[in-house]
């Protein structure tokens, strides 16, 4: 059986800015934006199929708490972006958007606990 090299991801998550919005309201949350910095390597390997952008997918899990809830709840959400290469090299940015929805009760705390970032 033949064996194929394996490269290392492209793609590297090189910072991240997580802001949510308040309700003036209530003092809750009204929702939620995780902005991804990543950065995307091309091994030379692959210059003959190159294009000129990469669709990178973003993959985000928000846990997040209810005022007067005892239990956590979790969104999930993902977000593509094409990132523009110039030569085998690039960086760009994916916005992903959380939405609470309809509650009786304001969002008071919330907190990305997984994200990954791949070629789409």
């Amino acid at each position: 059986m033949p064996s194929f090299p394996r490269y290392p991801s492209p793609v590297a998550i090189t910072d991240t800015d997580f802001d949510c919005d308040e309700d003036l309201f209530d003092g809750g949350y009204n929702s939620c934006e995780l902005e991804v910095e990543v950065s995307i390597q091309i091994p030379s390997e692959y210059s003959p199929f190159m294009k000129d952008y990469v669709d990178i997918n973003c993959k985000a899990e928000l846990s997040y708490q209810r005022a007067e809830e005892f239990m956590a709840s979790t969104e999930r959400e993902d977000e593509t972006e094409s990132i523009y290469l110039y030569g085998a090299y690039s960086t760009g940015t994916v916005e992903i958007d959380f939405d609470f929805g309809f509650g009786f009760e304001p969002v008071v705390s919330a907190r990305v606990t997984d994200l990954e970032c791949a070629p789409y």
